[in-house]
């Protein structure tokens, strides 16, 4: 996940040097994380940047949007994974105390036999 912020991060820094930030007051095409998708309007404009510039241009920008949503797909696995160690370590600690009540009830009832034996044969010697 860091390696696909950094990738982020870098194809962000190389919009803001060629001047084509996505414009976040445009929330037609914006997503929870405050992200604008690309489109030909926003970075089509001719006169400004050359043809091979415009496309790599875009194809920078489809694939910070790729990484994107990879990374959030990701986050909600880990998010995903992450509850259900919670929910196995609840399960697995209640059975872990169950054992030990039951373990501590039967030596109880060893001490109780024992103490038992050894009256009624301390009752017979006497």
């Amino acid at each position: 996940l860091a390696e696909k912020d950094a990738e982020v991060t870098r194809l962000k820094s190389v919009l803001k040097e060629m001047g084509r930030n996505p414009d976040p007051a445009d929330s037609s095409r914006l997503d929870a994380s405050g992200y604008v998708e690309p489109n030909q309007e926003q970075f089509g404009r001719r006169d400004s940047v050359p043809s091979d510039e415009q496309q790599t241009l875009n194809d920078l920008e489809a694939k910070r949007y790729e990484w994107e949503q990879r990374c959030k797909s990701a986050q909600n696995r880990l998010e995903m994974l992450q509850q259900q160690l919670v929910d196995s370590s609840r399960k697995y600690g209640q059975q872990i105390s169950d054992h030990k009540v039951e373990i501590a009830k039967k030596d109880a009832r060893i001490i109780e036999l024992e103490y038992l034996l050894e009256k009624s044969g301390a009752g017979r010697r006497g």
